[in-house]
């Protein structure tokens, strides 16, 4: 039988990536589609119809008239007006609109006595993308509508042209109120983070679907059998799944990123970095899971159904007071979570090397660990009659390595 080395174990793994009907939608589709399908809803930074309720305590000409300017506005869907804060607070957090905007008693006075005045916009910051695209979308045309509301009154009471001109330069301040999640932003902050875990779970799922398929093979394939009798070739079985979620990092950072103007390498050397300190981390975690479960058909159920927790464990995009001791020991142990720190902070801000080291060291820390369990749990599987009864499987006589007929 031809001898197959460790070259050959590491591009029969490429190819099998590449080529299984099981897993080549993991490794060739899937990262590629969501590059583009999963951010594209977003890129519209300010969107149409932003359903409002206005709140009017002041119940003056120019509450009135600072209404009648909002409902003029094509991108703002004035649902009602109402002067009872307390119901309208209520149907907010029902979902029945995304924003509420206030005009508080003695607005008018404020106003035109040249007293320091505000409007609040609220948001339901409970929806992510819905909190910034209403804050977005509606605080440019308020600040507007109230500043020329507020210039009609002035006229109206003769006060001197330069006084209005004046004051038209100093609009009222518009506070932002989300109610629950405070991140402002969506396209540049949380598609970035949401990435990371789509980087995760797709290579998860993927090398754990294609060697659960190998183990219930009549045969297993010979990247298998090596890599669970030799480090050597476990090193060539973990080496192209590295290779292939690397090759989609750089993809999403780089051109995905471009295409949807994401802030992106902002710090090129760290960048890259952190794509390959994650691939190490990732791949060494998938190999442990693909080991652990074997022939048991649970892998990808098991990371499909951990993915959404693994985004909010982060600490990035839902406040980690707000989650449990127990959570954050196991956030530690996910490589996502440190990634979406160094990747945030080194591609989007344009941190240095230096600045993300300790993430860049949790995540070299997270692989040598998972290296080693996948090691120790391969090692238990060489006495198995399947390996031992492989045409590939090495057998070790007086110290030196041959390769085992049938």
């Amino acid at each position: 039988m031809k001898s197959c080395g460790w070259t050959h174990c590491f591009l029969e793994t490429v190819k099998e990536c590449l080529t299984n009907l099981s897993c080549f939608s993991f490794f060739l589709v899937a990262i590629f589609f969501y590059s583009f399908y999963y951010a594209w809803p977003y890129t519209a930074q300010l969107p149409d119809h932003i359903s409002t309720v206005v709140v009017d305590l002041d119940n003056t000409p120019i509450s009135r008239e600072l209404i009648r300017g909002l409902q003029a506005v094509s991108q703002i869907d004035v649902k009602g007006v109402s002067n009872n804060p307390d119901t309208a607070i209520r149907d907010l957090k029902n979902g029945k609109f995304t924003t509420l905007i206030t005009i508080p008693n003695g607005f008018m006075k404020d106003a035109i006595t040249g007293v320091p005045t505000a409007l609040e916009l609220v948001s339901n910051g409970a929806f992510i993308v819905k909190a910034r695209s209403s804050i977005a979308g509606a605080a440019g045309p308020l600040q507007e509508i109230a500043s020329t509301a507020i210039a009609a009154q002035l006229i109206k009471q003769g006060v001197p042209i330069s006084t209005i001109a004046a004051s038209a330069n100093k609009p009222p301040a518009v506070i932002f109120q989300p109610m629950y999640n405070t991140v402002s932003g969506y396209l540049n902050f949380a598609v970035p983070i949401v990435f990371c875990i789509i980087f995760q779970t797709v290579t998860l799922a993927g090398v754990g679907t294609l060697i659960n398929e190998w183990f219930c093979a009549k045969q297993m394939p010979f990247p298998l059998v090596r890599a669970i009798q030799s480090l050597p070739y476990l090193f060539a079985l973990y080496l192209p799944f590295f290779c292939i979620l690397l090759f989609w990092t750089l993809f999403i950072e780089g051109a995905s990123f471009a295409w949807h103007g994401i802030n992106s390498f902002q710090n090129i050397p760290a960048t890259l970095a952190t794509c390959v300190f994650l691939s190490m981390a990732v791949c060494a975690l998938a190999l442990v899971i693909a080991f652990a479960f074997k022939r048991a058909n649970y892998a990808v159920q098991t990371v499909v159904l951990t993915s959404l927790p693994c985004v909010f464990i982060t600490g990035d995009l839902f406040p980690l007071q707000n989650i449990p001791d127990y959570m954050n020991i196991i956030a530690f142990f996910i490589p996502s979570t440190p990634a979406v720190h160094a990747m945030l902070r080194a591609s989007q801000a344009g941190a240095s090397i230096g600045q993300i080291m300790p993430h860049l060291l949790h995540l070299l820390g997270l692989t040598v660990f998972y290296l080693t369990i996948a090691y120790l749990i391969a090692r238990t599987y060489r006495n198995d009659y399947e390996v031992i009864s492989s045409p590939y499987s090495l057998k070790t006589v007086k110290g030196q390595t041959i390769l085992s007929s049938k």
